[in-house]
């Protein structure tokens, strides 16, 4: 298995996929992956924002034009950090988000967001099998799935709330 970052397809004939920059590479299967960018509300609104449109935050998860407005997610970009738009960022930035909105209808202090630098990467390939990235470490396999399925179950599992009133 070969991944090719930063090459821009522009055509894909007969198992050969060509690139922007005049490159070619040979496959089997190929998968693209496009990213993820966000919505133009921001930008248009006003408020400030990154190159790509994203709400411009600081470390409290705050809009640094606009102190009333804070986000998370794949909306957003933390001044001064470049944060990959990965689901695991948008998971640790949940809870920071909620005690900083509760701080700041209480008047309390706001805690800052501290991303991590190295994370997992599990893709669904869609056959059953997954794609399991960490680092340089690259694993494909039915294994990756199961992994990735029990990780997505046990945290949603968290969230869940019960029908029984007690």
């Amino acid at each position: 298995m070969k991944i090719l970052s930063d090459f821009r397809v522009v055509s894909m004939t007969h198992g050969i996929a060509h690139s922007q920059s005049g490159q070619e590479a040979s496959y089997d299967v190929a998968i693209l992956t496009v990213g993820i960018v966000p919505q133009p509300i921001f930008a248009d609104s006003g408020v400030e924002s990154s190159e790509d449109g994203a709400l411009l935050v600081n470390d409290y998860l705050q809009s640094t034009s606009n102190p009333d407005i804070f986000g998370a997610g794949d909306c957003i970009a933390l001044k001064g950090k470049r944060l990959d738009r990965v689901g695991v960022y948008a998971v640790r930035e949940a809870p920071i988000l909620f005690r900083n909105l509760l701080a700041t209808v209480k008047g309390e202090p706001l805690k800052a967001f501290k991303p991590q630098e190295r994370y997992l990467l599990i893709f669904n390939l869609g056959d059953g099998s997954g794609l399991f990235v960490r680092g340089s470490w690259i694993w494909k396999g039915r294994l990756a799935f199961a992994f990735k399925n029990y990780l997505d179950t046990s945290f949603m599992a968290k969230f869940q709330v019960s029908g029984e009133k007690g």
